[in-house]
């Protein structure tokens, strides 16, 4: 992939073992090659997710056709091997380098980005001053500040992103608001930055589970339940403060599931952390059972709820019904320790809006026509479910519904190694559901 390569690229230039300068200048050409130069189209400035992916068409459709985000993510890559390792570069490569910063800019402000799409516009507020100072652009500096303050106005709210609470993206937040922090553009985006860092991660310690090794849901994008089976970009950052025994990350020499996130690393390792002992410490030991609630947004109105125990976590949230179905969210999310030391899991499907509140041994659901529960168990086991009663190793949990309008029926899914627990309302109308745990 296009974009895996401009990170791989980093880490050649951080080993620098034999060939890998020369390998590294041959990439940063080929990735420069796939950028298009379009001006007047939406993919202007973009760059081909593949060296095998066609020209978009005349008529493109953003997602299908061609990746916007590419700029953002490529082209903050490309600046910091401009900053830490400036007598690799040659001359003429620099130059190119400078015009890809420019197309992208260029393509990025015809776009219109919105502050709430978090990863991307904390990516995009740097690129935009960065680029700004190097290309003599001062407008572009006026207009990264300007989007850097948007992007506070909406974070202070409620000291949160509007991508909350995600393994992935909560990533490439630490690493956009690292590079506010570590090069400081501006004055005014180092001290933004190393705000909102610290609070992010302030969160981060609240929902991560060190004996579990995974954070805490609800989670508003999340690809995979489980950081010990699949990359997540925060397991990386996490892997600085834990160290690799007990990080929240997979087995590099066995399977695993999200793999090309893993050329995220020297990123991650270039950046590096900052942050108080205290923080540091809720990473690597756990501090005790607690629960807390959290707003999210305030309209519509969105709150995220968890519990955690020493082998056991719950997230959810609400969303005031309001949020539709879509498959990064996971408004309801549990967690718990198997007896062979593996992770199962339970999240409910969001296929249709959902509002879920836990308290201690308690989650509180209220769903429009039907629900679905997905378990994990790492291993095919009998299932031992009714309509009200949920047993799996290590887990009971008794469930109550109103029981004249919602049926229910269970599913194995062999492929997925998972079974779905449905519950359908017969009468059209919100559904109440509570879960109690044992």
């Amino acid at each position: 992939m296009v974009r895996d390569t401009i990170w791989y690229v980093l880490g050649l230039f951080l080993r620098r073992n034999g060939s890998d300068v020369f390998r590294g200048l041959q990439s940063i050409q080929a990735i420069l090659d796939h950028q298009f130069n379009q001006p007047g189209k939406p993919f202007h400035g973009t760059f081909r997710r593949s060296p095998e992916e066609i020209d978009p068409p005349e008529q493109a459709v953003e997602w299908n056709d061609y990746d916007p985000n590419w700029r953002e993510f490529i082209c903050t890559a490309l600046d910091l091997l401009l900053i830490e390792f400036p007598t690799l570069v040659p001359k003429y490569i620099e130059q190119r380098i400078y015009l890809a910063l420019r197309l992208a800019v260029e393509g990025s402000l015809a776009r219109g980005l919105r502050p709430n799409y978090t990863n991307i516009a904390l990516m995009h507020a740097y690129l935009l001053c960065q680029a700004g100072l190097r290309l003599n652009e001062p407008d572009w500096v006026t207009k990264g500040e300007e989007f850097a303050t948007d992007i506070y106005t909406l974070f202070s709210a409620n000291k949160t992103f509007y991508e909350y609470n995600s393994p992935t993206y909560y990533g490439v937040d630490l690493f956009a608001l690292g590079l506010w922090r570590k090069y400081k553009p501006t004055p005014l985006l180092a001290k933004l930055g190393r705000e909102m860092e610290t609070q992010l991660w302030e969160d981060i310690s609240r929902y991560y589970h060190p004996l579990l090794r995974n954070m805490c849901g609800p989670y508003d994008r999340a690809y995979d339940m489980d950081m010990r089976n699949a990359v997540a970009v925060l397991g990386e950052w996490i892997f600085l403060i834990t160290g690799q025994k007990t990080a929240p990350f997979p087995d590099e020499t066995s399977y695993f599931a999200h793999s090309s996130d893993i050329s995220f690393a020297p990123c991650v390792a270039i950046i590096g952390i900052d942050l108080p002992d205290h923080i540091k410490n809720r990473l690597i030991s756990f501090s005790g059972e607690h629960s807390f609630s959290q707003v999210i947004t305030s309209n519509p109105r969105r709150v995220a709820s968890a519990w955690l125990t020493e082998n056991f976590m719950v997230g959810a949230e609400s969303t005031s019904l309001q949020k539709n179905g879509y498959a990064q969210f996971h408004p309801l999310t549990i967690h718990w320790m198997l007896p062979n030391g593996n992770i199962g899991w339970i999240r409910a499907r969001h296929l249709m809006p959902i509002d879920a509140i836990v308290s201690p041994r308690k989650i509180s659901i209220l769903f429009n026509d039907y629900i679905e529960f997905e378990v994990f168990l790492n291993a095919f086991t009998p299932l031992h479910t009714s309509s009200n009663y949920w047993e799996f190793p290590q887990l009971k949990l008794s469930i109550s519904t109103q029981s004249d309008s919602v049926v229910y029926s269970a599913k194995d899914n062999f492929l997925e190694k998972t079974f779905s627990l449905v519950y359908k309302s017969t009468t059209n109308t919100p559904q109440s559901l509570i879960i109690n745990i044992e």
